[in-house]
């Protein structure tokens, strides 16, 4: 009874070991969503799109230079800055000076964009599936019979200090006028701070965060186009999970849909593992559409 007991309790750990490992990759990607939706209430569905281009970019520089994906950011990420800077500047900045009309605008934009980047993915490098295979990637350990990869380990790793770095970002100067923006963007106007400057700035870094979750998602998982559209409903599942505007809830909500689905996986079937998605977003929108960390309006 009681080795019973004990193997139920590793298993259990494992699960949530695991869960935890792929929830901080959905959390960075929430992240960036709830960030630019909270202050400029833009629904960015180029979100994963933007993140797998930064994957691939990452690939192709393993491939061609033999770059390790870690130090590919530093160039991945001023570079997807700057296309963020110039969506931001040309085609998402017409949509938010109407505020009636943001949300929906927004969303026909970027859905286009998501199309458009899809479909250049598939074009110039095809719809195969791909892995990296790194140096490192089959150093880790066992638990139970699952195994956690060292790439896996640097996930949480990096992560962690990106979310502190957010927590910190926000109660600087710069973080306090994008929060008050995200409370009342008519009263941070009239106090002279300037919403649009704000918006490109938080746009920027929301694709920057994007950037940095799709190469951290392709040290240890398979590169394909259509990939983005999935990891943009994760990101959405797990901004309305945790609260949209809530960077605290963008990394709970993460972690708490990747534990969901880790057993779901062990319980039913990794079949069913996609479905958990779409149906703690409808949960969550019956039940407590505010999320977990989200405030009432």
């Amino acid at each position: 009874m009681l080795a019973a007991l004990v193997d139920v309790a590793g298993i259990t750990l494992a699960l949530v070991m695991l869960g935890l490992l792929e929830g901080v990759i959905y959390g960075l990607f929430a992240l960036g969503l709830t960030l630019i939706f909270g202050v400029a209430k833009i629904l960015n569905l180029a979100h994963g799109d933007l993140g797998i281009l930064g994957a691939y970019a990452a690939f192709w520089f393993l491939v061609l230079y033999g770059t390790d994906p870690l130090l590919s950011l530093l160039l991945v990420l001023p570079l997807l800055s700057l296309m963020g800077i110039a969506i931001q500047k040309f085609a998402i900045n017409v949509a938010i000076r109407d505020p009636r009309f943001q949300i929906t605008a927004s969303v026909m934009i970027t859905y286009g964009l998501a199309l458009f980047i899809s479909s250049l993915e598939t074009i110039v490098w095809g719809p195969d599936y791909r892995s990296i295979g790194l140096s490192y990637s089959y150093v880790g350990f066992s638990f139970y019979g699952m195994t956690f990869s060292l790439p896996r380990l640097i996930t949480l790793l990096v992560t962690i200090a990106t979310a502190v770095f957010f927590l910190v970002f926000l109660r600087t100067k710069l973080g306090k006028a994008i929060r008050a923006c995200a409370q009342d963007r008519e009263a941070a106007q009239l106090l002279g701070i300037n919403f649009e400057r704000l918006a490109t700035v938080s746009f920027c870094m929301s694709v920057a965060a994007s950037g940095l979750a799709g190469v951290l998602y392709v040290m240890s998982h398979t590169l394909y186009p259509a990939v983005g559209l999935q990891l943009t409903i994760k990101g959405l599942t797990v901004m309305v999970l945790g609260g949209i505007g809530s960077v605290e809830g963008a990394f709970v909500g993460g972690i708490l849909l990747g534990i969901i689905e880790a057993v779901a996986s062990f319980a039913i079937g990794n079949a069913y593992r996609e479905l958990m998605s779409f149906l703690i977003l409808v949960l969550v929108l019956l039940i407590r559409p505010r999320g977990l960390f989200g405030k009432l309006q």
